[in-house]
């Protein structure tokens, strides 16, 4: 991955090439006043959850983050394949799946505390 990225959108941990490019004003290539720098990005750091849950990947399938035990470190199962965060690197961003009751709850709550019904259709993607 290489391409071009503003300089406010660079974030930390990112690999980014600097170009400076000037104008000559003679043939010795003496930089002039009018220079300006540019950048590529190369390689942005993959972010992965840490908190064992249900996912879905970027690519719409799904995956399952397990705890440490015992015996085994933190890993991801998918198709019911063991996967390493090495693994799941290629198929993020995950979005995290919430269980229904815990969505029905924050609903609830927000309609108790008398939330205007288009600001929860909004929030929660339903149309009216």
């Amino acid at each position: 991955m290489s391409a071009p990225i503003k300089r406010e959108d660079i974030r930390k941990g990112d690999r980014v090439r600097l170009s400076f490019e000037f104008t000559a004003e003679s043939d010795y290539m003496q930089a002039a006043d009018n220079s300006d720098d540019s950048y590529e990005l190369i390689e942005r750091p993959v972010v992965l959850p840490t908190i064992p849950d249900a996912y879905r990947a970027q690519n719409g399938s799904l995956w399952e983050l397990r705890g440490e035990t015992e015996d085994t470190v933190q890993h991801w199962r998918a198709d019911g394949a063991f996967m390493l965060h090495s693994d799941a690197r290629g198929f993020a961003p995950f979005t995290r799946l919430r269980p229904e009751a815990e969505v029905v709850v924050e609903v609830l709550s927000a309609v108790n505390a008398f939330e205007p019904i288009y600001k929860l259709a909004e929030q929660y993607g339903v149309t009216l």
